[in-house]
C-alpha cells in the first residue's frame, strides 16, 4: 500500500471553503495554532513524553469550535478520540493516533505509510467497527503534532473493514484463537496485510511548521490570509465530523428564499408532494409588496384592456391580472439578481472599491432609476449613453444580453418604473438586515425598493474564489444557489424537482467523458482509447496540434430536452472545461498552454487553482476619472488566463450545449444561467484600454421553447426536395446564419439574422407540410378522383356507369377521411408548441440536411403523472412505442432522448425507477432492450429530491446494439461524500440479456445465473397455490368497524345474533415470523351484497331490517353513519364493506404474511381471522411452504423478486407470485416437525428463542433446493 497525499485545500469541500470567516474567528485560530507550534517546540526540546504531546492536541482542538458540542478524550489505549456528541456515551467520530516527533520509526511519512502509527490506527478502527458496532467514524488521524495525516474513514472501511479475511482474523484473535493475545501480534499481522495491498490510500497532509512565518506576523495581507483559510477549515467540526452544511453548491438557502418571497408578496405551498408558488391569501397581503404594487398599477392603468393576448394568461380577469403581474415580477427579479452577481464580480475585480456597489439603496432610490439601469446602462455601450448617465454609471459595463432588452410582457403591460415608490412594508421578523450598530431591523418599515436592495446587500453574492476574512460573516449566495432560486420562482405554476449538484456532476462526468473519448477514436481510426487519460497520452505521443484537439472537443453536441433552469448544461460546461485541462489542451488564444493552472470540477463548481493559490481571481488596478470613466490595468498573466476561460466557455456554449423546454420561463432562466457562467470570467478588453468588458454572446438561440415530445415532422423527413426546389436555400447558409447570430453584438444585425433564420425554418416547415404522408395520400386520392370523374362519361350502359359511380363514392369517402385526419393534425392544440427537432438545430444536420443526432443527451425529465396527460395521450399512443395508458411523462422523454441521439451516442437521465417493475413500464423495458445499457444506479426511495419522494434512478444507455453486460448499484443511503467512489465500491455486473420482460431486478450476474438455475427446476408460487393469494380487507372507517373485546362483549350482551357478523381481526403488528395469532381486536364485516342476500325483495327499508335483525351492531354503527356514507371503500349500503369475492377464504386455514416486510414475516392461521390490508394471505397451509418462505433462502428470493421500499420489500401479488418454489414429499415430515416445534414454542412464549430450529430449517431448505457451498455463500452474504 502506498499513500497519496493531498493538500488541505483539496481535502476541504469546495462549498465549505467558500464560506466567509469573521476576522475574530480567523485571528483566534491563528493564535491557537501558533501556541500549539510553540508548545510543541518546547516539548521536543525538553524531551517530553508522548502523553505530554497528546495533552497539547486536546486543548488546541477544544478551542477550535469543538469544546461546546463535542467530547474529546482518550478511549482505552487509544491516544485520542473526538466523539460525535457532548459526552463519551456518544460514538467516536475521529480516531487520533499521536506520536512524538522524534519517534520516526513509528510515525508515517509521505514515502512510507506502513509504520506502527498507521497499524495502530487500523487496529483502533477495527475495534470501533467490530467490537462497538460504530458506523459513524468520519476520519482517522495520525500525527506527531507537526505533521498531520488525515484519512477519510470510508477508505479504512473499504480497504480494511470490508476485507472479510481481515475481519475474520481479528475476530479469531479477539476470541483467543491465535498464538498470541498481544496487540503487537496484531500490528505485525497488519503490517503484512498492508504490505500485500496493491492500492493507494489518500490522506490530507499538512506540516504546520510550514506556516510559522504567517503565524508569527502581527498582521496579514488579504493574500496571506487566504493561505491559512484551508487550514482553518480543515480543523473545524464541520470538516472533521462532516457536520451538515450546504455542501451542495446548488442547495437552496431557505432564509434568503423565504424573505425574497415575502418582499415579492408570494407564498410557497405544497400539493400532492409538489411545491408551487402563488399570491398570499387576501388577509395576509401587503399593498407595498412587489406583486400587489404591480397588480394595482395593472388595474389602475387598465392594461388588460389593451392586451390582445390576455386569454393566454388565464380565464378570469383576476387570474389574468395575477399571471401578467407575476411574469413582470419574474422578469424584474431575474434582472436584479443577475445585476447583484455582476455587482459582486466588479466589486471583487476592483479590489473592493465601494463605487462598484451600484445596486445600493443610496444610489437607486426609485423604480425609475432601476429602469434606467436596465435599459440606459446595461443595454447601451458607453458612447451610446447620455453624459448624465455616464457620470453616474460610466464605470458599469455594457453587457449585450437580451436580458436587458424590453421583454414582450413589458412592452404589452408596463415597465418597472410604473411602480409606486413611496409604499412601505414591515421588515420580515427573521430578516438579516441590520442597522449601523448591527442590530436587526425587526418590526421597522422601509420602502419596498430600499428593503429589497438592503435585503440583497445582507448576503455575499461572490461567484468565484475562496472564503474572505471579513468583519462580519455574510451568507454566500453564489450563481448556483441563484440558479436554484431562479428555478423555484420561474416554475411557480409547475412545481419543480431540482437535481442535486452531486447528481448532475456525476452524470455529466460519466457521459461527457465517454463522448469525448469516442470523438477522438472516431477522428483517429487507429485509436482505441478507453479513457480521457489514454486520450491525453495519445495527444502528447502523436503531438496532435492543440487547435486540432480542441476542435474535436468543440464539436461535441450535448442536449437536455427538458432543460429547466439549465443546471445540467452548466454542469456539462464545467465538465468540458475540466476535460480540456485533463487532456492538456487548455490553451490561450495563441495556442500556448498555461503553467501551474489546474482546473477541476469540485462540488459541481469549476475550481481553478493557479500556482500556490487554490483559487484563481481576476483583479484590476483602477483609478476613477471625473467623466465617470475608469483607468484600469491588469496583469498580463491574469488577463491571459481570464480571457482564455471566457473564450473557452463562449466556444463551448455556442457549439456544444443545446436545450429545449415547454416553459418559456425555464428557457429564459437557462439562458440566464449560461450568461452567468460567462459573466464569472468576463474580462476587460485590452483594445478598449480596459474600459469595456467583453460582451456576452447571443446564446439564446441554442436554448429554445417548445414541447420536446410533440413534432409534426419525423426526424427522417426528407429535406432534399425542399432544398432542390429552392436555389437560395442551403444547409450551409442556415448554419452560417446561426453562427453569425451568435457572434454579432450589433442590435440591427441581430434582428436581421433572427428574421433570416425564421424565414429558413418557415421554408422547411411549409415544404415538409406539403410532403407530409397524409397530405401526399390526400393529393393522390384527389388525382384519382379527377381521373375517375373524367372517365365516367366514357362508359356506356347503366350498369358500368353505376359501378364507376360506386368507385367514385368510395374514393370521396377516403378523401373525406384524409381531410378530417389532416384537419385534426393542423388544428390540434397540442401542436401549438410543437418542437421540430428535424431542423431547429442546424448543428446536428449534415451537409445534405439529414438529422444526425446529438453526441450526448442528458437530463431530468419532468415527473408528471399520466392523469394530467389526457389531451396529449392520443398523440403519444400514435407516435411512441413506449406508450402505456398509465405511464408517466418521463417514459416518453426516454424514447425522445434516445431518438434524437446519434448512433453510438450516450444517453443519461435521472428518472423514476418504477418503470423497471411496474406493468406500465413493460413497453419501455422492451424498447430499451434494443440498446446497450451502460449503468443503472438505483436510489430506491431515498430522498434525492428535497421536494418529494420520487424513487429516482440514473439510467445510462449507449445507442448501439447490446454486446456486453452493464454496471448496476443499489444505493442504500445518502451518507456518502463521493457518489463516484460509492458506485465504484458497490457496483455489480448485470447480464442485460437475462433481464425478464415481466420485471427487471438489479442483481449481479452470479445471482442471475443462480436464480436461473433455481427457476429451471422449480415452480412459481402462483402455480403451487393456484393463484390463491389475497389481500386483507379495507373498512374505510376503522373507528366504526374495528372494535375491541370490551365493545364486542357489549354488543353481544345486547344481541347475541350479531356474533354472525363479528370476526377476530388481525392488524399488521399482530403478524410476524411463525407468530402465534392472538388478537384482541374484532371487525364488523358485512361485505357488499350481504344485506340483499339476507333479505327479501319485500323489505323496503334495509336499515330498519338491520336494526330489527342485528340490533347490537346497528346501534353501535348508527353514530358513524354520516362518516361511513362519505367513505370511498363501502358496499351497496353504508354499513357494508367493499365487495369481497373471497370472503369465505378468510374463514379457512391459511398462511398469513405482511405485505411490507423488513424481515421474513409468514405464519399459520387455523382460526379464520379476518386481517387488514397490511396483511395478505395464501389459501394454503403447507408447513413446508411456510418454512421455505420464512427461511434465509426465502428472504433471498423475496429480496430479488419483490419491490424494495424504504428498508424492506413490498410483497404484492404480481411480484411474489413469481418466486420459485420446490416442494418435496420426502422432506415433508421433517419440515412439519420443525415448524410444529417453533409454533408450539411461540404459542407458549412469543419471545421464545427458536433460532436453532430455524437454522435447521435453513439447512433443510438448502438441501431441498440442491445448493452448493458457493451458492449458499451467495445467499448468506447477500442477506447479511
Amino acid at each position: 500500500m502506498q499513500i497519496e497525499t493531498i493538500t488541505a485545500r483539496k481535502a476541504v469541500d469546495n462549498a465549505f471553503l467558500q464560506e466567509t470567516i469573521t476576522e475574530t474567528e480567523f485571528e483566534s485560530f491563528r493564535q491557537r495554532l501558533l501556541k500549539l507550534l510553540n508548545q510543541a517546540d518546547d516539548a521536543v526540546e525538553d524531551g517530553e513524553s508522548e502523553e505530554h504531546l497528546k495533552g497539547l492536541i486536546k486543548p488546541f482542538l477544544n478551542n477550535t469550535n469543538f469544546e461546546e458540542k463535542y467530547y474529546i478524550n482518550t478511549k482505552k489505549d487509544q491516544d485520542l478520540a473526538i466523539y460525535n456528541g457532548e459526552s463519551k456515551k456518544s460514538d467516536v467520530g475521529v480516531i487520533i493516533e499521536a506520536k512524538r516527533p522524534s519517534n520516526r520509526s513509528q510515525m508515517i511519512t509521505k514515502e512510507d505509510v506502513n509504520k506502527k502509527g498507521f497499524q495502530q490506527s487500523i487496529f483502533y478502527y477495527l475495534r470501533e467497527r467490530i467490537d462497538n458496532g460504530n458506523e459513524d467514524i468520519k476520519y482517522v488521524i495520525v500525527t506527531d503534532v507537526y505533521n498531520w495525516f488525515i484519512f477519510d474513514a470510508q477508505d479504512y472501511e473499504r480497504y480494511f473493514y470490508n476485507s472479510k479475511k481481515l475481519r475474520d482474523w481479528y475476530q479469531e484473535w479477539k476470541k483467543g484463537q491465535k498464538v498470541s493475545s498481544g496487540t503487537q501480534f496484531v500490528y505485525d499481522h497488519l503490517s503484512e496485510f498492508i504490505e500485500d495491498l496493491d492500492v493507494s490510500i489518500k490522506a490530507a497532509q499538512v506540516d504546520i511548521q510550514n506556516y510559522r512565518k504567517l503565524l508569527d506576523k502581527k498582521e496579514l495581507s488579504r493574500d496571506e490570509q487566504k493561505k491559512l483559510v484551508p487550514l482553518f477549515k480543515l480543523f473545524t467540526p464541520t470538516h472533521l465530523l462532516k457536520e451538515p452544511f450546504a455542501s451542495d453548491s446548488n442547495e437552496l438557502n431557505k432564509g434568503f428564499y423565504r424573505e425574497l418571497l415575502y418582499i415579492m408578496g408570494l407564498k410557497e405551498y405544497k400539493e400532492k408532494g409538489t411545491h408551487y408558488i402563488t399570491r398570499l391569501d387576501e388577509e395576509n397581503r401587503q399593498h407595498a409588496s412587489l406583486i400587489e404594487n404591480t397588480i394595482t398599477q395593472l388595474k389602475s392603468m387598465s392594461v388588460l384592456s389593451r392586451m390582445s393576448n390576455k386569454s393566454e394568461f388565464g380565464d378570469s380577469e383576476e387570474e389574468q391580472v395575477f399571471n401578467v403581474a407575476i411574469q413582470l415580477l419574474i422578469t424584474w427579479i431575474n434582472r436584479i439578481l443577475f445585476l447583484k452577481l455582476l455587482e459582486a464580480q466588479l466589486y471583487k475585480y476592483h479590489k473592493e472599491e465601494d463605487r462598484f456597489r451600484f445596486l445600493s439603496h443610496e444610489d437607486i432610490e426609485e423604480y425609475d432609476e432601476l429602469n434606467k439601469l436596465f435599459f440606459q446602462v446595461l443595454a447601451r455601450k458607453y458612447d451610446e449613453r447620455s453624459d448624465r448617465i455616464n457620470r453616474h454609471f460610466g464605470h458599469i459595463p455594457y453587457l449585450n444580453s437580451s436580458l436587458f432588452d424590453v421583454s414582450d410582457i413589458e412592452g404589452d403591460a408596463l415597465a418597472i418604473s410604473a411602480l409606486e415608490d413611496s409604499l412601505q412594508m414591515p421588515v420580515h421578523n427573521r430578516s438579516k438586515i441590520t442597522d449601523k450598530d448591527g442590530q436587526q431591523l425587526k418590526g421597522k418599515s422601509l420602502s419596498t425598493l430600499e428593503y429589497l436592495l438592503r435585503f440583497l446587500d445582507a448576503y455575499n453574492f461572490n461567484t468565484e474564489g475562496t472564503a474572505e476574512v471579513q468583519k462580519e460573516a455574510k451568507t454566500l449566495i453564489n450563481a448556483s444557489v441563484l440558479g436554484r432560486i431562479f428555478e423555484k420562482i420561474n416554475g411557480y405554476k409547475d412545481g419543480s424537482f431540482f437535481t442535486p449538484g452531486y447528481i448532475t456532476e456525476y452524470m455529466c462526468s460519466e457521459t461527457i467523458r465517454r463522448a469525448v473519448v469516442q470523438k477522438f477514436n472516431e477522428a483517429y481510426e487507429d485509436w482505441d482509447c478507453k479513457s480521457v487519460e489514454e486520450v491525453a497520452d495519445k495527444i502528447a505521443r502523436y503531438e496532435v496540434p492543440y487547435p486540432e484537439a480542441n476542435e474535436i472537443v468543440n464539436s461535441i453536441t450535448i442536449c437536455d430536452p427538458a432543460v429547466g433552469s439549465g443546471h445540467f448544461l452548466v454542469s456539462a460546461l464545467n465538465e468540458l472545461i475540466a476535460i480540456k485541462n485533463d487532456l492538456r489542451i487548455f490553451v490561450d488564444e495563441d495556442n500556448h498552454r498555461f503553467r501551474d493552472v489546474d482546473i477541476s470540477v469540485d462540488n459541481d463548481e469549476l475550481s481553478i487553482a493557479w500556482g500556490s493559490d487554490p483559487f484563481f481571481e481576476y483583479r484590476v488596478t483602477s483609478e476613477f476619472k471625473e467623466n465617470g470613466r475608469v483607468e484600469r490595468s491588469v496583469g498580463s498573466d491574469t488577463q491571459r488566463l481570464q480571457k482564455a476561460l471566457f473564450r473557452e466557455k463562449n466556444i463551448l456554449i455556442e457549439n456544444c450545449l443545446f436545450g429545449v423546454d415547454i416553459n418559456p420561463n425555464s428557457v429564459n432562466i437557462c439562458r440566464l444561467r449560461l450568461w452567468i457562467e460567462l459573466l464569472k470570467h468576463a474580462y476587460y478588453r485590452k483594445d478598449t484600454d480596459f474600459q469595456a468588458l467583453e460582451v456576452l454572446p447571443n446564446i439564446d438561440i441554442n436554448i429554445k421553447q417548445g414541447n420536446s415530445l410533440v413534432s409534426r415532422f419525423d426526424l427522417d423527413a426528407d429535406l432534399s426536395q425542399i432544398l432542390a426546389n429552392n436555389d437560395d436555400l442551403t444547409i450551409e447558409e442556415y448554419k452560417q446564419a446561426v453562427r453569425s447570430y451568435k457572434e454579432t453584438g450589433d442590435g440591427e444585425d441581430k434582428r436581421a439574422l433572427k428574421e433570416q433564420i425564421s424565414s429558413i425554418k418557415e421554408s422547411f416547415s411549409v415544404g415538409l407540410k406539403e410532403l407530409h404522408p397524409v397530405r401526399q395520400k390526400l393529393k393522390k386520392q384527389r388525382e384519382i378522383l379527377i381521373k375517375k370523374e373524367a372517365k365516367l362519361d366514357l362508359f356506356e350502359g347503366e350498369k358500368k356507369s353505376k359501378k364507376e359511380q360506386k368507385k367514385i363514392k368510395k374514393t370521396k369517402k377516403k378523401i373525406g377521411k384524409l381531410e378530417e385526419e389532416l384537419d385534426e393534425l393542423e388544428s390540434a392544440t397540442f401542436y401549438d408548441q410543437a418542437f421540430e427537432w428535424r431542423f431547429e438545430f442546424p448543428e446536428v444536420l449534415d451537409e445534405d440536411g439529414n438529422f444526425t443526432g446529438f453526441d450526448a443527451v442528458i437530463g431530468n425529465p419532468p415527473y408528471i403523472r399520466q392523469e394530467l396527460l389526457k389531451e396529449i395521450k392520443p398523440y403519444l399512443k400514435e407516435n411512441y412505442q413506449v406508450y402505456s395508458g398509465y405511464a408517466d411523462l418521463y417514459q416518453y422523454f426516454v424514447q425522445r432522448g434516445l431518438t434524437i441521439l446519434k448512433n453510438g451516442g450516450y444517453f443519461h437521465y435521472i428518472v423514476s425507477n418504477k418503470w423497471m417493475r411496474a406493468s406500465y413500464g413493460q413497453p419501455l423495458r422492451t424498447w430499451i432492450q434494443q440498446y446497450q445499457i451502460k449503468s443503472i444506479i438505483d436510489f430506491g426511495d431515498l430522498p434525492v429530491f428535497q421536494e418529494a419522494t420520487a424513487y429516482p434512478c440514473l439510467l445510462q444507455i449507449t445507442k448501439s446494439k447490446v454486446n456486453q453486460d452493464f454496471i448496476a448499484t443499489e444505493v442504500e443511503n445518502l451518507k456518502f461524500d463521493d457518489l463516484e467512489k460509492l458506485i465504484t465500491n458497490e457496483r455489480f455486473v448485470v447480464d442485460q440479456n437475462k433481464l425478464k420482460k415481466e420485471t427487471w431486478s438489479l442483481i449481479g450476474k452470479s445471482k442471475q445465473e443462480f436464480l436461473s438455475k433455481i427457476e429451471n427446476k422449480a415452480q412459481k408460487l402462483e402455480e403451487i397455490v393456484d393463484g390463491n393469494i389475497f389481500r386483507g380487507v379495507i373498512s374505510g372507517l376503522d373507528d366504526a368497524f374495528v372494535i375491541n373485546e370490551e365493545k364486542r362483549n357489549e354488543i353481544l350482551n345486547e344481541d347475541r345474533k350479531s356474533e354472525e357478523v363479528i370476526f377476530p381481526y388481525l392488524r399488521g403488528k399482530d403478524v410476524g415470523k411463525y407468530s402465534h395469532l392472538n388478537s384482541s381486536q374484532y371487525i364488523i364485516f358485512m361485505p357488499s351484497g350481504w344485506t340483499d342476500e339476507k333479505t327479501t325483495e319485500n323489505v323496503e327499508d334495509k336499515w330498519v331490517w338491520l336494526k330489527e335483525s342485528y340490533p347490537g351492531v346497528a346501534n353501535h354503527l348508527k353514530p358513524y353513519a354520516d362518516d361511513a356514507k362519505k367513505r370511498y371503500d363501502q358496499g351497496k349500503y353504508w354499513w357494508e364493506l367493499r365487495p369481497c369475492d373471497y370472503f369465505e377464504e378468510f374463514k379457512s386455514p391459511k398462511l398469513l404474511y405482511l405485505k411490507f416486510q423488513v424481515n421474513p414475516a409468514f405464519t399459520l392461521d387455523l382460526d379464520g381471522h379476518i386481517c387488514n390490508s397490511a396483511v395478505w394471505f395464501v389459501s394454503e397451509t403447507d408447513k413446508q411452504l411456510l418454512a421455505i418462505l420464512n427461511s434465509k433462502l426465502g428472504w433471498f428470493l423475496i429480496s430479488n423478486y419483490c419491490t424494495q421500499i424504504r428498508n424492506g420489500y413490498q410483497l404484492i401479488y404480481k411480484y411474489l407470485k413469481n418466486i420459485p418454489i420446490i416442494l418435496n414429499d420426502t422432506l415433508q415430515s421433517k419440515f412439519e416437525s420443525l415448524v410444529d416445534q417453533i409454533l408450539t414454542a411461540k404459542k407458549e412464549d412469543s419471545d421464545a428463542d427458536t433460532s436453532k430450529l430455524e437454522e435447521e430449517i435453513d439447512q433443510l431448505v438448502y438441501e431441498l433446493y440442491g445448493l452448493s457451498e458457493e451458492e449458499i455463500a451467495i445467499i448468506e452474504e447477500s442477506i447479511g
